[in-house]
Parts: structure tokens; C-alpha cells; sequence
């Protein structure tokens, strides 16, 4: 297979061709990325749960496409960790491959979906979702993540530490928050829930290695909580 990818400054050009034109512009895909559209067609179809009233429920929908889709690309041998980080990558699939899942999902006005900021553009946020999340299989980590919401994606995905991601360390923090129970979860100190604390207290010490590894990572990640007010060997 050929992996195609899309620079930020094309991308514009071929979403507004999308949504000029939306019948005819899959024509000019490759088998291969035919094929990757409809499965992914199909894994978003099989996603997409609703409330009473018949309203999508965005977290629900979110997380059930996140796990699957986490699972699709890894299961392909030329996709990695590596792949992952490319966003020429991403933005090929969200952009000219299945523009139209994004849509569903979040409307055509916001172009960070698609392609105009990393961390947002919707199917790697699932993935990384997924993998800075994951609680070594797909359905630990969809208990671990089932009592959440929307919030915790941005949280999660959007703040990646100066010096790179220590994703032993992220797993961590999400199994102790799948643990803890939602008032503590929800509770806002300065318009701050946990995570966001957490996640704060984890980047202000990223500069130093010593501090995760000197004793070991649970160790490190206990105290992260700890700065915030939560003993989390208490809710195991």
C-alpha cells in the first residue's frame, strides 16, 4: 500500500471541494483507501449510540469509535507509534478519505476536525486517546474510560508534556481516574477538574526525569494525586 499524505496549507482547498461537490469526491481514491473508507464507514455506523431522545451521545459514540479504530490501524503492519505522530497521515484520511464521518460528528465549520490543529483533528485524537489511555486490552480500557466524557479527550490529548509523552505515565494517571468516583472526578478547584490538576501537576515535572523514575512510576503518578488533594490507594 501507498501512504498517501496531506500537507495543513492543501488542505483547505480539498475540504472545500468536499463540500462543493460531495458525490463525486471519492472518485479519484485508491482501492486501498477505498477500502479503508468503508470500513471505517462502517466502524463509525456501528459506533454512533443515542440517548432516549434521540440525540447522539457525543462520549458514548466518541469512545466506541476511538476503541475501534485504535484497533483497526494497529492491526495494519505498516501502521505504528511513528505513523501515528505523522499528521500529513491523518490529515489524508480525515480530509480526502472520510471527510464525511467528520461532518457527522462534528459539523463542516470547524476545520480543526479535519486538519487545521493537530491535537484536534478528530481521528488521531481518538487513537491517541486510546493509547495514552490503554489498560492492556480494549476492554479494560473501555471500563476505564466508559464513566467519562468529551472533556477528557481534549484534557488528555491536548497536553503533551515539553519533552515528549511518557505513555506509561498517562496510562497510569487514566487507570486512577477510571477508579475514582465522579464527585471526586468533577470536583473544580480554580475552574480545574482532577485530570486537568493532574495533568498540570505532571507537566510542571516533566523537565525532570529523576523525579518519575526514582522510585518507580506508580510511585510518581500516587504523588501527582496526591499534590491534588487525592490519595488514590484509597479507591482500589
Amino acid at each position: 500500500m501507498t501512504i498517501r499524505t496531506l500537507k495543513k496549507e492543501h488542505s483547505e482547498k480539498h475540504l472545500r471541494k468536499f463540500i462543493e461537490s460531495p458525490k463525486d469526491f471519492f472518485e479519484n481514491l485508491s482501492n486501498d483507501y477505498i477500502k479503508i473508507r468503508n470500513e471505517l464507514k462502517d466502524l463509525y455506523l456501528n459506533s454512533c449510540e443515542f440517548r432516549d431522545s434521540g440525540k447522539l451521545n457525543q462520549y458514548q459514540t466518541d469512545l466506541s469509535f476511538a476503541l475501534k479504530i485504535y484497533k483497526y490501524f494497529n492491526d495494519y503492519s505498516w501502521f505504528d507509534v511513528t505513523r501515528a505522530s505523522d499528521y500529513g497521515f491523518w490529515r489524508y484520511i480525515c480530509v480526502q478519505v472520510v471527510p464525511d464521518i467528520i461532518q457527522d460528528r462534528h459539523g463542516i465549520n470547524d476545520y480543526s476536525y479535519y486538519y487545521s490543529k493537530n491535537v484536534r483533528i478528530y481521528l488521531p485524537a481518538m487513537w491517541w486517546y486510546i493509547h495514552m489511555s490503554y489498560q492492556g486490552d480494549i476492554n479494560k480500557t473501555k471500563v476505564t474510560l466508559s464513566g467519562l466524557n468529551t472533556d477528557y479527550i481534549l484534557q488528555l490529548v491536548e497536553r503533551p508534556g515539553k519533552d515528549g509523552l511518557y505513555v506509561s505515565i498517562s496510562r497510569l494517571i487514566m487507570y486512577y481516574i477510571g477508579i475514582l468516583p465522579k464527585n471526586i472526578l468533577e470536583n473544580k478547584i480554580d475552574n480545574k477538574n482532577l485530570l486537568r490538576r493532574v495533568l498540570i501537576q505532571n507537566t510542571s515535572r516533566m523537565n525532570n526525569y529523576n523525579l518519575i523514575f526514582d522510585h518507580n512510576e506508580d510511585f510518581y503518578v500516587q504523588t501527582l494525586f496526591l499534590k491534588c488533594g487525592v490519595k488514590v490507594k484509597d479507591y482500589e
